[in-house]
């Protein structure tokens, strides 16, 4: 019954083929794309790309990858994409390998998911992600239910950790970005003190370990069994700003205008340039000496580039997390605004960093270059103060 099923799916397959291919030499040119529903940042930054970039006039279907990371997310880029799964997404996948195969390049859509702050500030054009009456009235009846009441003040925390990917991903082994994750326990101290400014703080994200913190206003959404996915979009929307490291679920913060406070950030050559984050790095030590690398010296070596945990041992690198006063400082110079450009030292310091950086891309491959001219060679983000003048020699 199987190979019937496995025959049948490639009969149609090859039909499928030669009838998009004949469209697109006479008609107009029909793409293939693959949508990778499995991460919130990867679906969710090539959906604004593609709809933000898109300028032929061509029929594009996608293909739905992997498991949902979030329905209401999926269900609001249905509205705009022509999206397939289950056995026509099965059978259009086949399709896209025989594209592949045949080398057909311009039947592919090309996608990337770098982000450029002049597509993302005209994202509402979209009204991609906009909740409608009736969506609304169910957030705040649930929320009501669960006995939340939104103040003001709202910060939303999200930090990457190994959970989600092993629960939800489990036939991949994801131990090469494990670098990326990071200690929730570092940020307990600034929580504290957000609680203290009276912010109503929310964990967001899911399988966080508690933490022990016994505060009405500190809310831990991984605790809640919410019936729909609409809360995390819904809370971020409402927030001041955001606190997270280097994770794909700040796009959500992005796509809403938010400011976002990034600590543990890693890769300054490879995280996004065109999102005017305050961040900060995480450390890269020296595992013969034991001693952590300068910023200059980082940027001198390349080491910027480095994108999985091989590449960190290959050089005798490991990294290490911000600190807690790190984390600390970083949240009361955004909320002090102490890193304005009026401080002229900073100022320098800042724009002879970033000039660096853009002049290591020279030698770099190509994907990496695509970050910066889409952003016009420009950094947007900026670093945290006390961070940079510790760091840089």
């Amino acid at each position: 019954m199987l190979f019937l099923k496995k025959i049948t799916y490639w009969f149609i397959s090859i039909l499928f083929f030669i009838i998009i291919i004949t469209i697109s030499l006479f008609i107009r040119r029909v793409r293939l794309g693959i949508l990778d529903s499995s991460r919130i940042g990867h679906i969710l930054d090539e959906t604004i790309n593609y709809l933000n970039l898109k300028k032929k006039k061509t029929y594009d279907i996608w293909i739905s990858s992997g498991p949902i990371c979030n329905n209401f997310l999926y269900k609001k880029i249905k509205k705009k994409l022509f999206v397939t799964s289950n056995d026509l997404g099965n059978i259009f996948l086949r399709v896209y390998n025989l594209i592949l195969k045949f080398n057909l390049t311009k039947n592919i859509i090309f996608k990337y998911n770098a982000r450029s702050y002049l597509i993302w500030r005209k994202i509402y054009k979209k009204n991609l992600l906009k909740f409608d009456k009736q969506e609304i009235i169910e957030i705040e009846n649930e929320l009501k239910k669960k006995k939340i009441f939104l103040n003001t003040k709202i910060v939303c925390i999200n930090i990457r950790n190994k959970n989600y990917l092993k629960k939800n991903i489990p036939s991949k082994n994801h131990s090469y970005h494990n670098y990326r994750n990071s200690n929730l326990e570092n940020y307990f101290v600034t929580i504290k003190y957000l609680l203290k400014k009276k912010y109503q703080v929310f964990l967001m994200g899911k399988y966080h370990n508690n933490l022990k913190i016994r505060n009405k206003n500190f809310i831990n959404i991984s605790k809640i069994n919410f019936k729909n996915d609409m809360i995390d979009f819904y809370l971020v929307s409402k927030s001041n700003f955001v606190i997270c490291n280097n994770t794909g679920w700040e796009t959500i913060a992005a796509y809403y205008n938010k400011d976002i406070i990034m600590a543990d950030g890693i890769g300054m050559g490879i995280t996004h340039f065109g999102y005017p984050y305050y961040i900060i790095f995480k450390h890269i030590i020296n595992t013969k000496n034991n001693r952590k690398i300068s910023i200059n010296n980082i940027i001198e070596n390349n080491f910027h580039f480095k994108t999985n945990v091989d590449e960190y041992k290959k050089d005798s690198l490991r990294v290490l997390d911000n600190s807690p006063a790190e984390i600390l400082n970083l949240v009361k110079e955004y909320l002090n605004r102490k890193f304005s450009l009026q401080n002229k030292i900073y100022k320098k310091l800042q724009n002879q960093i970033k000039k660096k950086i853009v002049n290591s891309f020279k030698n770099s491959p190509e994907n990496y270059k695509k970050n910066l001219y889409i952003n016009n060679r420009k950094i947007i983000w900026n670093f945290g103060i006390n961070f940079l003048k510790k760091n840089t020699n």
